[in-house]
């Protein structure tokens, strides 16, 4: 009875430590010693070193406090020395964006059963230590970007990990083959794979964790193709195949997909030489998050469009080489979002957004534009945001006046061309019929924002009736 006792008591007085409001000048471990200013500060939450310069591993006093995390990324440390954590109390350590090649067998000693997240990516490993078998609690651990070979992600230290991790991050530019201890990780719901030099994946690739995968990263590889090993995958929502300029639009393969097609939710095809809409985009029935980004699709055809699934909501077309708002996605009636930044589009005519009643959020920033027809945007009923930034407009576009629950308008751009006058009138009788309507952005010709100008000075020194 008095053991029950002492541990309710225990964690009692742990809850209120823990619920009790953070002190800075006695819960910090970051203190300063000898009259020096310590590398660190504290927040609530985190102990934060982040970019401090710090090549030693700094030293921390023991307080007691509860932290969530301790960050060190972006320094220039080479090893984590023995019990480098002891008087300190955290569940997530960030090592990221180091030189770390050496890690001491009892670096981490006094955390091995609590710790969750620990971030090594970005450093200069070449193992998985054995140490790391004894972190009971770890769930989210990356390790990408350091130059592990595919054999020295060990075995024993896979296997005891395989209890516990549930998101893995891993690859490099060096890394030749895929690890195959890789299946020793059956709770697995996120995996992220950044890179290797090879041209395929073996199709035993996600053996082990076929069912509870959820989200897959592939991206920065030399791939050819979309892995057949993707067609065992049970419960993929999530699909991010990015940056394999090798790919091209011969490979997308429609039979690695074959297992997707109930499931993916959200797929990104950034980056992989295609010129076209997927033709593998007809068989999945549920996608509503499509990413096309940064490949040269230059034209749009209806043909293309028409294998797209109808019920899309979400589409990013950033950097496709597009000079003009393709015709064909007025198809795509569910489109909520839609982003055309950083393309070659000089004008938006007035049949380029047709039938786009339920799109709330427009971008065409970083794009040449140089014309907006005032009869354009009559079909977009919805629409909430149009982010217009950075494209060398002259003046406020008219077109706004068809937009009856716009919100915000953002004409930002580094130097403005916007050019403040009584032509705008019809702008500062909008704003009288738009109750919060935020205009972002700066006149040219006056020092003062749009906004201002059109709601204060229009009305001082324009001949306005409205």
């Amino acid at each position: 009875m008095f053991k029950i006792f002492l541990l309710l008591l225990m964690t009692a007085l742990s809850a209120a430590q823990t619920a009790r409001p953070f002190d800075r000048d006695h819960d910090c471990p970051a203190q300063t010693i000898g009259g020096k200013v310590h590398e660190c500060r504290c927040e609530p939450n985190i102990i934060e070193c982040h970019g401090r310069g710090i090549t030693t591993f700094p030293h921390f006093a023991r307080t007691g406090y509860v932290f969530q995390s301790i960050d060190l990324d972006t320094n220039g440390l080479t090893t984590i020395p023995a019990l480098a954590f002891n008087d300190i109390n955290v569940t997530d350590i960030i090592l990221s964006n180091n030189e770390i090649d050496t890690i001491d067998d009892r670096a981490f000693v006094s955390l091995e059963r609590q710790l969750r997240f620990l971030d090594l990516r970005q450093n200069n490993l070449t193992h998985l230590p054995d140490f790391f078998d004894k972190f009971v609690n770890l769930s989210i651990f990356d390790v990408s970007y350091n130059p592990i070979a595919p054999e020295n992600f060990t075995e024993n230290v896979m296997r005891e990990l395989g209890d516990y991790v549930t998101e893995f991050r891993f690859g490099d530019p060096s890394l030749t083959g895929w690890p195959t201890n890789l299946h020793h990780l059956p709770r697995l719901e996120i995996l992220k794979f950044y890179g290797g030099t090879m041209e395929r994946i073996p199709i035993t690739a996600f053996s082990g964790f076929e069912w509870p995968l959820r989200k897959l990263w592939i991206q920065n590889t030399n791939l050819i193709s979309t892995p057949i090993a993707l067609q065992d995958l049970k419960s993929i929502n999530e699909f991010h195949f990015d940056n394999n300029p090798s790919v091209g639009d011969a490979g997308i393969l429609i039979p690695a997909f074959a297992g997707l097609s109930g499931t993916l939710e959200t797929l990104s095809l950034e980056n992989n030489s295609l010129t076209t809409f997927p033709s593998v985009l007809l068989t999945l029935h549920n996608i509503h998050n499509l990413s096309l980004a940064r490949n040269n699709l230059q034209f749009v055809s209806d043909e293309a469009v028409a294998v797209v699934n109808s019920n899309l909501t979400i589409l990013n077309l950033q950097a496709c080489n597009l000079d003009r708002i393709p015709g064909a996605l007025s198809r795509l009636r569910h489109l909520e979002y839609l982003d055309f930044s950083y393309n070659n589009i000089t004008s938006i005519e007035k049949n380029d957004l047709q039938l786009m009643h339920n799109l709330r959020t427009l971008i065409v920033s970083y794009n040449p534009l140089q014309y907006i027809s005032n009869s354009t945007f009559y079909d977009l009923t919805s629409l909430r945001r149009l982010i217009l930034q950075e494209t060398g407009l002259f003046s406020v576009p008219e077109a706004i006046v068809k937009l009856p629950n716009l919100q915000t308008i953002d004409l930002r751009d580094k130097e403005s061309d916007i050019e403040c006058n009584c032509d705008l009138g019809w702008l500062y009788c909008f704003t009288k019929r738009s109750t919060g309507l935020n205009i972002l952005g700066d006149c040219y010709t006056i020092v003062m924002t749009i906004q201002d100008y059109a709601e204060n000075q229009i009305p001082k020194t324009c001949p306005i009736i409205c």
